[in-house]
């Protein structure tokens, strides 16, 4: 399964790296590795995660990569990663 994340989900992504590297920028790349880890899974594994509790009509599933939420949902063989929040925030209903 091929990974694609939205726009919104890139801006969030690299945001939230970025963030990270102002203070430790090792802690970035440890932080986008284990993103990226769980990206790699759940297209192996689209089912995985659980379904958003917040919008549950959505058909989007979330796993989560502490701190961090990561939404997505799966379009043939595509794995859409439609959201990347932080936990502490209260997130938009995803879009893309």
């Amino acid at each position: 399964m091929r990974i694609e994340l939205a726009s919104g989900a890139k801006s969030q992504l690299d945001e939230a790296i970025a963030y990270i590297g102002a203070d430790d920028p090792a802690a970035a790349l440890r932080m986008y590795e284990r993103l990226d880890a769980a990206f790699r899974r759940v297209a192996r594994y689209p089912k995985s995660g659980r379904k958003l509790l917040d919008w549950p009509q959505t058909g989007y599933r979330e796993v989560i990569v502490h701190p961090f939420r990561v939404f997505y949902r799966c379009e043939g063989d595509v794995l859409w990663i439609v959201g990347v929040w932080h936990g502490a925030q209260r997130p938009d209903r995803p879009t893309g």
